[in-house]
């Protein structure tokens, strides 16, 4: 057990600048297998673009979301889902850490479902407020 344990608790809200670039994103990939494709390619390329919005949304805004955060020891972390689940998970090395973004992966032990293995969670600037992003940064950077 490390010297920061429990002193690691976020409670990110849903980021307007996230549902703005994903509407934006998958808008252009919609607007561009629209035009630029024909026939049942088209058709396969717009059920998966849409396919994979309905996921990313449910994922980031829905009932799936982590609404909270808190690390238990080094790499564990207890974690709540917007739906009332709750469980641990393993802070996985692979996260990014930069000023504007955000991107916490996370493993569930035990789990042997693949869709449910693994989550991640990406906080913009406006998914916590400054002084919890800047603490979790810090902390992040430090492990």
């Amino acid at each position: 057990m490390n010297g920061f344990a429990g002193a690691c608790r976020i409670d990110p809200e849903p980021s307007r600048r996230l549902a703005v670039l994903l509407g934006v994103g998958y808008g252009g990939a919609l607007l561009l297998a629209a035009t630029g494709l024909t026939g049942l390619l088209r058709a396969l390329c717009l059920a998966g673009i849409l396919c994979s919005a309905a996921w990313t949304c449910w994922r980031h805004f829905g009932p799936g979301r982590i609404v909270h955060a808190e690390q238990l020891e080094a790499e564990r972390w207890q974690l709540r889902r917007a739906n009332g689940w709750e469980g641990e998970a393993r802070l996985l090395p692979s996260s990014l850490v930069t000023p504007a973004l955000m991107v916490l992966n996370f493993r569930f032990p035990g789990v042997w479902q693949p869709w449910r293995r693994r989550q991640s969670l990406c906080l913009l600037p406006d998914s916590l407020n400054r002084d919890s992003a800047r603490r979790l940064r810090v902390f992040l950077r430090f492990q």
